[in-house]
């Protein structure tokens, strides 16, 4: 599933592509991803400009002209891009926002339906449920905060960075990395975490999330960027999909465990990263 990082590379290749542009009209290929009637998603889309696109923890959002706003989530294989309007449809296009004075076109496609489409009016915006129980952006919480709130936890690490509800757009490939940089356990305690190694954990998210956003993300099967180009951010995993493979540290090399934690799998080096008792 795309996690912050692929996230933030969308919108920000989308960015300049798309602000300033008017939505000529909309063709809805796959009704269900939407969270409306598809035939007032496109009335109310019509001639509407965007003015601008931003990030919300693993969405997109697409601020109109009428104060309206599009949320998109790109579920687990979903994709959005410009494409000129004589590229050929991908298989699994859902669907088309047509620009008006352009060639290009903006196109969804989610080959396993789990991403969805929701347009929210200017009355709706602060009280959509999927946007108001998000948790505090990784990139934006303070180390104070961050320490303050693992320690009223007594989760599981893992399983914590992964509720969206503690922190927003982390997922299953980002947290084991982070937990790798910080030499914390998958299963450690949240609030059994000692403030300097908290400091650290903090200090390792932002780190992989800033390399992972340079390099455009991570493509592993389906996720490509605003312009269908790959991220290149797989090339540095330390722990993630390695089972089996050396740790990268040059005074380990222990072979990388895959464990469960939390119901998800979590990778993690067990020199590196001892479960502190």
């Amino acid at each position: 599933m795309p996690e912050l990082p692929e996230v933030e590379t969308v919108v920000r290749c989308l960015r300049p592509l798309l602000e300033g542009r008017q939505i000529k009209t909309g063709k809805v290929l796959c009704p269900s991803m939407l969270w409306k009637n598809p035939a007032v998603f496109l009335r109310k889309i019509r001639r509407q400009v965007i003015t601008d696109l931003q990030r919300k923890g693993k969405y997109i959002l697409c601020h109109l002209s009428s104060g309206d706003l599009l949320v998109i989530h790109l579920g687990m294989s979903g994709r959005l891009y410009c494409a000129e309007h004589q590229t050929p449809l991908a298989k699994h296009t859902h669907l088309i926002l047509f620009l008006a004075d352009s060639t290009q076109e903006l196109r969804f496609e989610d080959p396993r339906r789990f991403g969805k489409v929701l347009l929210l009016g200017a009355r709706d915006k602060s009280t959509c449920p999927q946007l108001e129980s998000l948790g505090p952006d990784p990139l934006q919480i303070s180390s104070q905060e961050f320490c303050q709130a693992l320690a009223s936890r007594k989760r599981e690490i893992k399983a914590l960075l992964l509720d969206q509800h503690f922190l927003c757009g982390i997922g299953n490939i980002y947290s084991d990395e982070a937990l790798f940089l910080s030499r914390l356990h998958p299963r450690q305690p949240a609030h059994r975490i000692p403030r300097p190694q908290a400091k650290r954990l903090h200090q390792a998210i932002r780190q992989v999330l800033t390399r992972a956003i340079r390099a455009g993300g991570s493509s592993i099967r389906d996720y490509v960027d605003g312009l269908r180009r790959p991220g290149q951010f797989q090339l540095q995993y330390n722990v993630y999909g390695r089972t089996g493979e050396p740790c990268r540290k040059e005074d380990c090399c222990a072979a990388i465990l895959r464990i469960t934690a939390g119901g998800r799998s979590a990778h993690f080096c067990p020199r590196c990263q001892v479960l502190s008792r």
